[in-house]
């Protein structure tokens, strides 16, 4: 029985991935965003995480079933003897039709299409509720207010520039000067904790410590909270706190609520 190590990882990969496929399929069903509100948009950006959460999954799921299976075709190509090459066949015949593998991976492979075709659906919805909701003009104010920040840091590192004589060199210097000191009065932090117009929040799932619960939980957190670039630390954290209910607050009770703990946190 050379194969008799590679047949329980099989199994149980296989399984894994079953599970998998059982438990996303139902986000296969295509979802309308008819209604331009905060509600609805909110509910788009749940949908995007989950399905890129979801394909995720299912991937290395899918490679390292795979990756298994081909260990053990390998074993049946380097054999040499043709009487234990006809033994290792067997053997893995035998293991193909305990794990139900291809079966199992044909399944992943289409759902991954689907659910690849849904989160496409998802996020031409949020542009569109993104143009009627007025976020892209939000988030094109912000990104011209990180640029004049940048335009302000650059002056600030080459004072010399426009140091030359002359009335247009005084003009120039003259609205540089301007230009530094409404920036100034106007955002006396970086940019980063000054912007005008704060980004839509989607509103976050509660998670009360049940280990099945939490791939879906942590999918919208880690998408919405812990890889957000606009969030400082004690802001994470805070939205995890409130997030937390029951079995899962009770684990963080006794952990000090400062930064140097986030990561120990999540």
């Amino acid at each position: 029985m050379s194969l008799h190590f590679h047949r329980r990882p099989i199994i149980s990969n296989a399984t894994t991935l079953k599970n998998l496929v059982l438990r996303y399929r139902e986000y296969t069903t295509k979802v309308d965003y008819p209604a331009a509100d905060e509600e609805t948009y909110e509910q788009c950006r749940s949908a995007i995480a989950l399905l890129e959460s979801g394909i995720r999954q299912i991937n290395l799921g899918t490679e390292q079933l795979r990756k298994l299976y081909s260990e053990i075709r390998e074993e049946y190509q380097n054999c040499k003897n043709k009487a234990e090459r006809k033994d290792i066949m067997l053997e893995i015949e035998q293991i193909e039709e305990d794990s139900n593998l291809h079966t199992i991976l044909a399944d992943a492979n289409e759902l991954g299409f689907m659910l690849t075709t849904r989160l496409d659906e998802a996020k031409c919805a949020r542009d569109r509720l993104d143009v009627k909701l007025g976020y892209t003009t939000q988030k094109a104010q912000r990104l011209q207010e990180l640029a004049l920040g940048g335009e302000d840091q650059r002056s600030q590192i080459n004072p010399d520039e426009g140091s030359e004589q002359g009335p247009s060199s005084q003009n120039r210097t003259s609205s540089v000067g301007v230009a530094d000191e409404t920036q100034s009065v106007e955002c006396s932090n970086p940019p980063r904790s000054c912007r005008s117009i704060r980004p839509p929040q989607a509103s976050l799932p509660k998670f009360h410590g049940d280990a099945e619960d939490f791939p879906e939980f942590w999918a919208v957190f880690e998408t919405l909270v812990h890889k957000s670039n606009e969030l400082d630390v004690m802001e994470k954290i805070l939205l995890l706190k409130e997030s937390l209910v029951g079995k899962a607050q009770n684990s963080i009770k006794g952990i000090r609520l400062v930064p140097e703990n986030y990561n120990w946190l999540v």
